[in-house]
């Protein structure tokens, strides 16, 4: 997982169009960006992202735009520098997975020993019966 924070100007692309669809043009120069800069054709822009272009309407999106690109295998995340956060579940579903393995382990050692000591009972068991049949012999 590649991460890159990126400010991406939005005003040259805007002018270009008449003013009542730059906020329009302003989604396109973004797709236009990451296209470049990442080679892939799969974008995903997050909702505070696409909010923000659109808060002030279609004839005055902002100017730049400072976003985080996420890149996962070929798909591209995009989402606002100030609300972006990064994901720490994996972390903790490992760390559980590691828990009760231990615990497991620990179970089977458990297991392992009291089967030990039915063995050994049984092998004494055995030793003294030998020995009866033997003495009557």
């Amino acid at each position: 997982m590649d991460k890159r924070i990126h400010v991406i100007p939005l005003r040259r692309e805007c002018n270009k169009v008449s003013i009542w669809k730059r906020s329009n043009k302003a989604i396109k120069a973004l797709k236009d960006y990451v296209k470049k800069h990442y080679r892939t054709d799969n974008l995903v822009i997050g909702k505070d992202l696409n909010e923000l272009i659109w808060s002030r309407g279609n004839k005055n999106p902002p100017s730049k735009i400072k976003v985080v690109a996420v890149k996962a295998d070929d798909k591209v995340s995009l989402y606002l520098e100030e609300n972006y956060k990064e994901e720490k579940k994996v972390e903790k579903k490992v760390e559980k997975v590691k828990g009760e393995v231990v615990k497991d382990v620990k179970k089977v050692e458990e297991k392992v020993e009291e089967k030990k000591e039915e063995l050994k009972k049984k092998v004494v068991k055995k030793e003294v019966v030998k020995k009866k049949i033997v003495k009557k012999k």
